[in-house]
């Protein structure tokens, strides 16, 4: 269950409490902190609405009255806050609630011919339903400032060093601060750097001596054939086979 849902709960379960007190423990009457006959809650709403308008136009003579509807009005609005079971919400309206349980009691300050009866415990008009409905505001005020809030529900995310799958972890690059220049690898003076060994040019193979032509034929081996046919050549300008000129 979240913590909102167990904040309505317990937000509701005290906003019940305080209507229940409301409605059935004397909270106005006559007789002091517990009055012989007390205000009926059902019969005070009634009456306010049926003569609303004579009740506002006076309403030190209709003080009971006025008092019961404005602790309905705080309740509702207590009441509403409590259903959506948000803390800051909550605990704004209790702090609120709480402050103006303190109103009806200036109005009653004004009358200065009732100021006596203010706490007096025998003819008093504040019975001991009043006393409880503030008890009550400040118990939903101190429930409110410890519960938990929503935020609280998210589950909170652990570090785990092998990664999420397990195993090894996973490499990481280093971050590099913006602001620092990077930095250079360290050189060792007493190292030098690594030189290939001197290798000689390969010189190209001299290319082989062009073919040269044969020397011609001496004039005696060029006459005993001829050079048209290749028939063995007589002597005459003419070779006797084929007739070329030799």
């Amino acid at each position: 269950m979240s913590s909102t849902a167990k904040n309505r709960i317990v937000y509701v379960i005290i906003s019940i409490l305080i209507l229940v007190t409301l409605m059935f423990v004397p909270v106005l009457g006559s007789g002091g902190i517990f009055p012989d006959e007390q205000l009926n809650y059902f019969d005070s709403v009634g009456t306010f609405f049926d003569y609303a308008g004579e009740i506002l136009r006076n309403p030190f003579e209709g003080f009971p009255y006025i008092v019961m509807i404005f602790f309905s009005i705080l309740w509702i609005v207590h009441f509403i806050v409590a259903l959506t079971g948000s803390k800051g919400g909550f605990l704004t309206v209790s702090v609120i609630c709480t402050i103006l349980w303190a109103a009806p009691v200036v109005l009653f300050l004004t009358q200065s011919d009732k100021l006596g009866l203010l706490f007096d415990t025998k003819y008093g008009v504040y019975a001991i339903g009043i006393y409880v409905i503030l008890l009550l505001f400040v118990v939903s005020l101190i429930a409110a400032a410890v519960s938990k809030s929503k935020k609280s529900d998210r589950p909170v995310p652990q570090y785990n060093p092998y990664g999420p799958q397990g195993g090894y972890a996973p490499y990481q690059q280093p971050v590099q601060n913006p602001y620092q220049p990077a930095q250079q690898p360290v050189q060792n003076p007493y190292q030098q750097p690594y030189q290939a060994p001197y290798q000689a040019p390969v010189q190209p193979a001299p290319e082989a001596p062009a073919p040269q032509p044969e020397a011609p034929a001496t004039a005696e081996a060029s006459a005993k054939f001829c050079p048209a046919c290749g028939a063995p050549a007589e002597d005459g300008p003419f070779c006797g086979n084929c007739g070329a000129k030799l």
